[in-house]
């Protein structure tokens, strides 16, 4: 995952776009759990969360939170850039109102994963993607790398790194 997307993940909950009509997609970063052994040693552990949300009419608004730290900016986007990442994350959306391959729906499951939340949004109807890293790791290891990297096109530079 790319340091900019990690430091985007903050925010506890979906920013809503302001548009009414059209398109947006809203992608929501959880932390990861830790886990540290008794010298102090964590793996793969991230403090900071983020919600990026993208509307087709080149609006990007990314909120973050690290600590008690909680920040916003908004980006410009080309309709290039927005059709990429729909085009990105267009295989993950599903056919339903929502999914989830988190807790029961798991077979398998490890506790250092991270959640990511990703809603589609299109003429007042939502699909929703709730997603654990750590359910079936193996089988899902390609879909979450690709919706982890989904937004490294987007020109989102002044956002914090972790």
């Amino acid at each position: 995952m790319s340091p900019l997307l990690a430091a985007l993940l903050l925010a506890a909950g979906a920013q809503e776009v302001s548009e009414t009509k059209g398109e947006a997609i809203i992608f929501t970063r959880t932390p990861t759990l830790c886990l540290c052994t008794s010298d102090g040693d964590c793996l793969r552990c991230s403090e900071t969360s983020f919600t990026v949300s993208a509307a087709g009419k080149g609006h990007v608004r990314v909120k973050w939170r690290q600590d008690s730290r909680i920040d916003e900016r908004d980006f410009a986007i080309a309709p290039a850039q927005f059709e990429a990442l729909r085009v990105r994350l267009a295989p993950f959306m599903p056919g339903e109102a929502r999914v989830s391959l988190d807790g029961p729906a798991c077979k398998r499951t490890w506790t250092d994963g991270t959640y990511y939340d990703v809603e589609w949004r299109q003429d007042g109807q939502r699909r929703q993607l709730h997603f654990y890293t750590g359910c079936d790791a193996e089988a899902h290891a390609a879909m979450g790398e690709a919706i982890g990297r989904a937004f490294d096109t987007l020109p989102l530079t002044e956002a914090p790194r972790h």
